[in-house]
């Protein structure tokens, strides 16, 4: 503060300027964690169905990801978890859908035991929803990002 001495609200800022980091970890991190609920729910649309199993639908999941806490706590003296990841995992409710890039990207002709399979066209389900929430997902982390800065700077 000696250094702003001379200037004037300069507290204000240098107090508001603390409380950032932490306040916009918060924001971003519901911003981040609504927008990947959104993209599982859309992926689960998406994803082709067999009849009875629906197993590659129950394994897409939303996970958290201590996303570089450690550069965050060294950098910003942030302990927030900030992230999540969407994907396909095996789960507890009974999905194994180890299966699912083949299912997503397809796969070429190749040999099994005796005889050549043909191949499978992809069927993709993940990166389409992506694609399709991908403007809505981050405009809602801009607006999570410049509403914690006007809150720290109000006093709010």
């Amino acid at each position: 503060m000696s250094r702003f001495k001379n200037i004037t609200g300069a507290d204000v800022v240098q107090k508001g300027l603390k409380g950032l980091p932490l306040k916009m970890a918060e924001e971003i991190a519901a911003a981040i964690n609504k927008g990947g609920q959104e993209l599982r729910d859309r992926a689960k649309q998406l994803a082709p169905a067999r009849r009875h199993s629906g197993e590659l639908r129950r394994s897409i999941e939303v996970r958290d990801l201590a996303f570089r806490r450690v550069a965050a706590t060294k950098k910003f003296g942030v302990s927030k978890r900030v992230g999540v990841i969407v994907g396909v995992f095996p789960n507890q409710n009974g999905g194994k859908a180890y299966y699912a890039r083949y299912v997503e990207f397809g796969t070429a002709p190749h040999a099994i035991g005796r005889g050549i399979h043909p191949g499978a066209t992809a069927r993709p389900f993940l990166f389409p929803a992506y694609w399709s929430l991908r403007k809505r997902i981050r405009g809602r982390i801009n607006r999570a990002t410049r509403k914690a800065a006007k809150a720290t700077f109000r006093g709010g």
